[in-house]
């Protein structure tokens, strides 16, 4: 600061930065780019976004910022990725729960420079910015139009003056790390598939094999819960006499959580309710399974949130269920509400199979002691 600044208090605009030589700025976008398309993990591409948007556009700090209404009508951010930005300016953003500009940003599909930050209290918290140290930032939408909003926010420790060759080279950039991450977002869910293809035929490999019924759910449970993100898994059958659900196998679950079911005065109604209902064949999501006044205590005492029910359906009807249970809250969605079925499928056609081959010895039985019957009544 000048003398004269400081005794009137009024700083002098800042110089504009020299707009650097075109061809060597898009030199550096292109180096960038071979760096950023090198990686194939999520995390490592917006690490790496983060990093070579501050060398290319001369930030020193930075991150990748999300934004989603919520139901209660506020907004929810989070924050992908930072490249040295000090916590507590993160945990001030993280609590806001208005819109931001952010919002503004990716409506307009535009790439918006704040000069100076504390001025701007759509986009900062002046305590958080002061502490920080911000002055100018530069926000870069990433996926325009879509929601939830992201985009990739520079900051400056100095004030900075974006010149449209800046705003062109920022938007450029930001058009490429849309596609980095669009690309190891498609590569992480092939590989997610092919993994989940894998188990299922591991599965299927489990199911054809001359083992018993228990072994060979046993080993189709410990496949299935790899790919849907428990190891705690049951399967209930109806019970010979009274046909209410009782425990067949289980993983991850207490000897206690089986007692305490099975002593209900009624039956598990998630389970009562498909073996009761013979066609009924869509699974059940249980969001949070502690809120039930009947099996919530029972449930909570075990760690449970979130439970998924599937019918284990042989020849037309239900002969069982599959349950998954998760000790956190989570969002079933149609992909492992798909792989949920396809384990349901594997499980049921292992138990239709141990009883198919059980009537047939129980037939070859009775077929040899009556002919063993017919052979002694022609001997007299």
């Amino acid at each position: 600061m000048s003398a004269s600044e400081r005794e009137s208090g009024v700083l002098n605009p800042p110089a504009a930065a020299p707009e650097a030589d075109l061809s060597a700025a898009y030199g550096a976008l292109a180096s960038a780019a071979l760096k950023i398309l090198q990686e194939k993990e999520l995390s490592q591409v917006l690490q790496t976004i983060c990093e070579e948007a501050c060398r290319v556009l001369g930030a020193e700090r930075s991150l990748i910022q999300q934004e989603s209404a919520d139901a209660s009508g506020g907004y929810d951010t989070s924050v992908l990725c930072v490249h040295k930005i000090p916590p507590d300016f993160v945990e001030a953003l993280l609590r806001r729960r208005t819109p931001s500009i952010l919002t503004d940003v990716l409506k307009q599909s535009e790439v918006e420079v704040i000069e100076d930050t504390s001025q701007d209290a759509r986009a900062f918290d002046p305590k958080a910015v002061r502490k920080a140290g911000h002055r100018t930032a530069c926000f870069i939408p990433l996926n325009a139009g879509e929601a939830p909003f992201r985009a990739l926010v520079l900051y400056h420790l100095s004030p900075r003056e974006y010149s449209a060759r800046d705003r062109e080279l920022a938007r450029a950039f930001g058009e490429l790390a849309a596609l980095a991450i669009e690309n190891a977002r498609l590569v992480g869910a092939l590989e997610t598939r092919i993994g989940e293809q894998e188990s299922l035929g591991r599965a299927l490999r489990h199911v054809t094999s001359e083992r018993g019924a228990e072994e060979i759910v046993q080993a189709v449970l410990a496949e299935s819960g790899r790919v849907m993100g428990t190891d705690r898994c049951s399967v209930m059958l109806p019970d010979a006499e009274t046909g209410e659900p009782r425990q067949f196998v289980s993983q991850g679950i207490s000897t206690e959580f089986n007692e305490r079911l099975a002593a209900l005065p009624e039956p598990f109604p998630v389970g009562m309710a498909y073996l009761s209902n013979p066609g009924r064949e869509a699974p059940e999501i249980i969001p949070d399974a502690t809120t039930d006044p009947a099996f919530g205590p029972i449930q909570a005492g075990e760690g449970h949130r979130t439970i998924a029910a599937f019918p284990l359906r042989a020849r037309g009807r239900n002969i069982g269920v599959l349950f998954y249970f998760w000790t956190s809250l989570e969002e079933i969605g149609a992909d492992r509400i798909a792989l949920g079925q396809a384990f349901a499928s594997q499980v049921a056609v292992a138990l239709d199979r141990a009883r198919s081959v059980a009537e047939a010895e129980r037939r070859a039985a009775h077929l040899s002691i009556a002919g063993e019957i017919a052979k002694a009544v022609g001997s007299t």
